[in-house]
């Protein structure tokens, strides 16, 4: 079963209607950096489309994730995990904490 949750938001420019298309692109750009930010720690992402500006109102839509799946994919893409150590990554780690005991044997740490 796929589930979809979607909010749509709506945000009023506080830049003049009459100014260049430069400002509203900056609004939009800096409005995506905080809410991109702000979510970054939640299964809520800012959905493809992005965000978009009418009439000084900046709109956008946010997803959340709710499968399993989807949230270890935001996860992955967070890049704020360390890649899954093998077991020959452990055993060459292992070879710089041993300690040799008096008898002649290693201990490893």
């Amino acid at each position: 079963v796929f589930k979809l949750t979607v909010i749509e938001t709506i945000v009023q420019d506080n830049v003049n209607l009459t100014q260049s298309y430069s400002f509203t692109s900056d609004s939009r750009k800096t409005l995506k950096k905080l809410v991109d930010e702000a979510l970054e720690e939640t299964k809520w992402r800012l959905m493809s489309d992005g965000i978009s500006y009418r009439l000084g109102y900046l709109n956008g839509r946010l997803r959340a994730y709710e499968r399993e799946e989807d949230i270890k994919n935001l996860v992955m893409k967070s890049k704020k995990l360390k890649s899954k150590q093998t077991s020959s990554d452990a055993t060459k780690n292992t070879r710089n904490r041993t300690l040799k005991t008096p008898d002649g044997k290693e201990v490893i740490l």
